[in-house]
C-alpha cells in the first residue's frame, strides 16, 4: 500500500492497478485459507479438532520400560504439538486428523521419536538405562539399547525374531488394548493383530480412555499387565480366544 501511495504521485493509473492487484491477491489468499479450513473439517473423520487420551505401558523381556523424561523442567511432556506423552504414561492426541490413522499408535510413537509396527518397536528411554549410570536399569535389555551421542540419549530397539535370553523363545511385538465398555462397566481386553494401526478410542480423558499394553516377548494370547491407575484390583474373567475382560 505504501508503494501504491508513492506511485500515485507519479503515475496515478499504475498506482490504481497496483492497488487493485494487491486487493485481489489478499482476497484470493483469504478465500484459499477459508476453503482449506473447510476442506480439513470435511475430510476429517472427526469433523474437526479432537482430543483423545489413553494410558500406555511398554514391557520388554519381562521389564516395564521407563520413557524419556522431558528435556527441561518447564515442559510436562515429550513429543510434538499433536502427540504428547506425559509423566504417568499418559498419552494424548490433540489435533484435526485427516485420516483415522493420524490417531493411531504408530503415529503417536513416531511423534515421540520412536516406531511401532508388527516387526519393530523402538522408543526413547530414560537415562537410567545408560550403561555408565550409577545404577543401570539395562540388565537383560542391554543388547537392545542404542546409545546416542555424548552422555545423554538412549533408545530401545526391539525387533521381532530376537530372543530375550540365550536359548529362549523368539520375541514378537504385541499389543493388548483394554477398552472401556460403558454398557457393562468393565474394561475388555483385545489382542490387536496390527499394533501400529490401532486407533485410540474416542475418549478425551482418562479414566474411560484405553489402557494400552505393548509387550515385547514370546507370543501370548493374553497379558496380566494392567494400568493400575484405572483399577487398583483388576479381575480377569474367563477369556475368549482374543482376550478377556476386567471389572472396573
Amino acid at each position: 500500500i505504501t508503494s501504491a501511495v508513492h506511485l500515485r504521485k507519479r503515475k496515478p493509473i499504475l498506482a490504481k492497478s497496483f492497488f487493485i492487484a494487491f486487493v485481489a491477491v489478499s482476497v484470493l489468499v483469504s478465500a484459499f485459507m477459508a476453503g482449506n479450513g473447510d476442506f480439513l473439517l470435511n475430510a476429517s473423520p472427526t469433523g474437526g479438532p479432537t482430543e483423545r487420551q489413553a494410558l500406555l505401558q511398554v514391557w520388554a523381556c519381562g521389564q516395564q520400560l521407563n520413557f524419556q523424561a522431558p528435556s527441561t523442567p518447564q515442559y510436562a511432556s515429550i513429543g510434538t504439538a499433536t502427540y504428547h506423552l506425559y509423566s504417568g504414561n499418559l498419552l494424548e492426541y490433540k489435533g484435526t486428523p485427516l485420516t483415522a490413522q493420524d490417531m493411531s499408535l504408530s503415529a503417536f510413537f513416531s511423534g515421540i521419536g520412536g516406531n511401532l509396527n508388527t516387526d519393530d518397536l523402538s522408543l526413547p528411554l530414560s537415562n537410567s538405562y545408560m550403561p555408565d549410570a550409577t545404577t543401570s536399569a539395562g540388565g537383560i535389555l542391554n543388547d537392545f539399547l542404542v546409545i546416542g551421542n555424548g552422555t545423554t540419549g538412549v533408545s530401545g530397539n526391539f525387533a521381532s525374531g530376537r530372543t530375550c535370553q540365550t536359548g529362549g523363545k523368539p520375541a514378537v511385538v504385541q499389543l493388548f488394548a483394554d477398552q472401556y465398555s460403558p454398557s457393562v462397566g468393565v474394561y475388555v481386553q483385545h489382542k490387536v493383530g496390527s499394533p501400529g494401526s490401532y486407533v485410540l478410542s474416542d475418549y478425551a480423558r482418562v479414566p474411560n480412555g484405553d489402557c494400552l499394553i505393548v509387550v515385547y516377548g514370546p507370543n501370548e494370547a493374553t497379558t496380566s499387565h494392567f494400568c493400575s491407575t484405572l483399577d487398583t484390583n483388576p479381575t480377569i474373567s474367563s477369556p475368549p480366544s482374543t482376550g478377556g475382560s476386567r471389572a472396573r
